[in-house]
């Protein structure tokens, strides 16, 4: 046995014998895994939601979040959506974005079931389970959140938002939220209108994080943070952190990226950075 295969061993066994590490059903995903669990510890489990027409392997990659099981920090999950007729994955997030042959799939569904299957099986924390989607996965993300809020601690969004009408987001509880967009972003407009600017009335970034400081309980003033470098394109630290006033652990900020496009050139900061605001933001 090679040192990698023992590690994966050494890695899904437990006091009940081995794990699996395959979990999903019919849309099968690998779940990624410290090398060795750390005694009764139980793990944050992070949910990698990947944007339309990038599956979740590439999308991992590009947010370097294959990096917390290598840390011993979290367990991570990175499935696909459906393939549709032009081969592209998506998820059925909202009205507008990404079913667009109209095959009705229930990610919501599909999403919950995969957590519920791999808590069963891998000591996961419940109250540190967490969504991080960009694009179309940003928009699963909040589907999610408005529909399985008991699943879900705190979720990160890049360069989305949701065309679910305000009216029809009930979240069972609060989830905190962290939304990053960039100005430039000519896929998703940071003001709003939804896909290519073709949803009117759809939520822009500002309204979107406001919503849910409204859903939250939290203050609907936001404070400025202090500025973070994370995109490489963009000269200088053009991200621009703001938080609105909720309770701890609660959180809802909105962290606005000037000048940075749809796919931003996310440096080395971006883990360090979104991974201690996620295990500040749990149950």
């Amino acid at each position: 046995m090679n040192r990698l295969a023992l590690l994966v061993v050494v890695a899904a066994c437990g006091s009940d014998g081995p794990r699996p590490l395959t979990f999903g059903g019919d849309r099968p995903v690998d779940l990624e895994v410290p090398a060795s669990l750390s005694g009764a510890k139980q793990y944050p489990l992070v949910v990698v939601l990947h944007g339309y027409s990038v599956n979740g392997f590439i999308q991992q990659a590009y947010l370097g979040l294959k990096k917390l099981p290598e840390m011993d920090e979290a367990l991570v999950v990175a499935p696909d959506g459906l393939y549709n007729s032009e081969d592209k994955p998506y998820w059925n997030a909202d009205p507008t974005c990404c079913d667009f042959e109209h095959a009705g799939t229930d990610d919501v569904a599909y999403l919950s079931s995969l957590i519920a299957e791999i808590a069963t099986a891998w000591p996961v924390d419940r109250d540190r389970v967490y969504l991080v989607g960009q694009g179309n996965g940003g928009n699963m993300a909040y589907r999610m959140a408005c529909d399985r809020a008991d699943d879900v601690a705190a979720i990160v969004v890049l360069g989305a938002g949701t065309a679910i009408d305000a009216a029809a987001c009930q979240p069972a509880q609060p989830v905190s939220v962290l939304h990053m967009h960039g100005t430039l972003d000519r896929e998703f407009a940071y003001e709003g209108n939804g896909w290519f600017q073709m949803s009117p009335g759809a939520p822009g970034a500002v309204e979107t994080a406001t919503r849910w400081a409204g859903y939250n309980g939290c203050g609907a003033t936001r404070t400025p943070l202090t500025a973070l470098d994370l995109d490489s394109v963009v000269t200088g630290e053009e991200t621009h952190p703001e938080s609105f006033d909720c309770a701890p652990p609660l959180g809802v900020e909105l962290w606005t990226m000037e000048g940075s496009e749809h796919l931003p050139g996310l440096t080395d900061t971006f883990v360090p950075n979104a991974w201690p605001w996620l295990l500040d933001h749990h149950r």
